[in-house]
């Protein structure tokens, strides 16, 4: 599990570099990317995310074909990639939403983040997202909670969700869950932002909840 966190992350960093912004590639030869995705070392697989995700429109079906997958490093590269894509070209891909349901928590965690990075044009799975506040698993949760206000502009049916996310026991998925809450401006959150500002047990989480408090307070 921790090599699939790893891999992920470095695929984040990595997407967001300037040094891969200005990587070009030349012979796009999607098959071997789709090859070494599937077969490859950790460091192989990781290239092949960012070259595929650099390639862009012409790996889509590559990469929508590779999410059938049975190995879970090669879908979450697979959600990654398109997630990068779809940042890039403003557009949303449906399978992505239905691997939020993925049976593997992590495919599930690394479709949420690439659905926050497309971000607006992902409005379609707010409702698959919302429902992943009360996933199994810590890290989709967290995941959740930080990009439901990305993902649409109008999230003000997930505030519900939002306030009893509060109460989880994993204080990341608190803060992340009460800068959302900040973030969409619901003023029917401010008595549970209230609560957790005054009794959480975490620092951090208070001043998120205080931030959010002064956040929604402040929209008129």
């Amino acid at each position: 599990m921790k090599k699939v966190i790893v891999f992920a992350v470095i695929i984040g960093m990595a997407i967001g570099s300037a040094a891969y912004a200005e990587k070009m590639y030349e012979g796009e030869d999607i098959p071997k990317y789709i090859y070494n995705l599937k077969e490859g070392n950790f460091a192989i697989k990781v290239d092949a995310v960012l070259s595929l995700g650099k390639i862009g429109k012409p790996a889509i079906p590559a990469l929508l074909e590779t999410l059938k997958d049975k190995n879970d490093f090669t879908r979450v590269g697979s959600v990654l990639a398109l997630g990068e894509i779809g940042s890039r070209e403003n557009i949303m891909f449906p399978e992505l939403i239905q691997s939020v349901a993925d049976k593997s928590e992590l495919v599930r965690w690394a479709a949420i983040e690439a659905l926050g990075v497309i971000g607006l044009a992902a409005k379609d799975a707010l409702p698959a997202v919302t429902a992943a506040l009360k996933d199994k698993t810590e890290l989709v949760r967290w995941a959740a909670a930080d990009v439901l206000d990305e993902i649409s502009t109008d999230a003000k049916s997930s505030v519900p969700a939002l306030i009893e996310a509060l109460k989880d026991s994993n204080k990341n998925v608190r803060e992340n869950a009460s800068e959302s809450l900040g973030e969409i401006g619901d003023r029917s959150a401010l008595e549970a932002l209230d609560l957790l500002a005054k009794n959480d047990r975490e620092e951090s989480v208070r001043k998120s909840a205080e931030t959010a408090i002064e956040r929604i307070r402040s929209k008129k």
